[in-house]
């Protein structure tokens, strides 16, 4: 989701989130919708990215086990998020 969260913010104004914090990540997003048609979508897509930061940083850093509903929901959301990226961003032409 970072990588795609970083494709989007690029193409769209030339930069990525920075910073240490996955958590920018969101900001980069909302900086980077804003003023654009995607705009509307951003408050529903931060839910996303933030939900699935939110259950990551404790599994990847402590090692914290995660309920396999609470992954499965989790899987679901990062699946939605790559796919709004996908349709997205432009398709790439074959050469």
């Amino acid at each position: 989701m970072i990588a795609a969260n970083d494709a989007l913010c690029l193409f769209l104004m030339g930069e990525r989130a920075q910073g240490q914090s996955h958590l920018e990540a969101g900001n980069a997003l909302t900086r980077a919708c804003k003023g654009t048609p995607l705009e509307r979508q951003v408050a529903r897509r931060l839910r996303q990215l933030t939900e699935v930061i939110q259950q990551k940083n404790p599994s990847s850093y402590s090692g914290k086990q995660i309920d396999p509903e609470t992954a499965s929901r989790v899987m679901k959301q990062a699946a939605r998020f790559i796919e709004w990226m996908e349709e997205t961003l432009p398709a790439d032409e074959p050469e």
